[in-house]
């Protein structure tokens, strides 16, 4: 009698489809080497959209350093502690974008739950952190991930801002995902237009 092959059935949770490289280069759609550029697409989207809701004209600015830092800023009417708290509820994808279409922006509309990820998909032992400024809160985020509970864990610690200003700074500290000093090899169609703009 020929052996029957049983297989067993297996559960994931999908909170942790963020927390590897294979995973968050499908939701980024980009290699890690990229990841860094995508995030800051997005998330210029993400101060377009602010700015174009409470009809503001928007002033965005973009650093990155040599050290690994990546900050976004703009004008914008800030982000709500609220807001940040629900991003980071993996069991839940929190967009505002989800029903409207759009040809060039908010094509992830997960674009922070990435971001927090980023960092330690690309670097567990040293998964950096990321910082919000917004509304007079200092917002620090620092993922690790339980994997016996298969579940990510957030240190989100608030203090008030030393300088309230208007709209939202973020600043990702994650060399990794940064890669200031590679990015002259990325030859995409962000560089591109990028050249466009400068000629």
């Amino acid at each position: 009698m020929p052996h029957t092959l049983q297989r067993e059935w297996f559960e994931t949770n999908r909170q942790l489809e963020y927390f590897s490289e294979k995973e968050l280069s499908m939701q980024l759609g980009a290699a890690p080497a990229r990841w860094g550029v995508v995030l800051i697409k997005e998330l210029i989207d993400n101060s377009l959209d602010a700015c174009e809701t409470a009809r503001i004209a928007p002033e965005i600015g973009v650093t990155l350093t040599p050290e690994g830092e990546l900050t976004i800023t703009d004008n914008g009417p800030g982000m709500s502690t609220a807001l940040i708290d629900r991003s980071l509820d993996y069991d839940i994808r929190v967009s505002d974008k989800t029903y409207y279409v759009s040809p060039s922006r908010g094509q992830l509309g997960n674009a922070l739950k990435c971001l927090w990820a980023a960092p330690y998909a690309l670097d567990p032992e040293d998964p950096g952190s990321v910082e919000v400024v917004s509304l007079g809160v200092d917002h620090r985020i620092r993922v690790t991930v339980d994997r016996i509970a298969q579940q990510p864990r957030f240190e989100h610690t608030q203090t008030e801002a030393p300088i309230c200003r208007n709209g939202t700074s973020i600043t990702l500290v994650a060399p990794k995902v940064a890669c200031y000093e590679s990015w002259d090899e990325i030859d995409d169609f962000y560089k591109s237009t990028q050249a466009l703009v400068e000629t």
